[in-house]
């Protein structure tokens, strides 16, 4: 998986790197990010997190996997959320 990241060793202080695969508890759905935006409050958070930190709160895509519990939207549904 690809992420924009925080990265000390880059001018801007992000770098693409790549990630782990996300790992979801019972109530979590599995979604496949096909648009983010970085918020004013995530630019400003770049000066003070710590490299590996991910920006992107802000996220549209597809649920790959739905949450085990039943709880969310089905597997294929289309949805925008604010994730930390």
């Amino acid at each position: 998986m690809l992420a924009l990241a925080i990265s000390s060793d880059s001018p801007n202080r992000l770098k693409l790197t790549r990630a782990e695969e996300p790992s979801c508890n019972g109530s979590e759905a599995l979604v496949a990010v096909h648009a983010t935006s970085l918020n004013r409050g995530e630019l400003r958070l770049l000066g003070i997190r710590p490299d590996g930190w991910i920006p992107g709160q802000d996220i549209v895509g597809i649920v790959e996997r739905a949450a085990a519990d039943g709880s969310g939207p089905a597997s294929g549904t289309r949805v925008a959320a604010l994730v930390d």
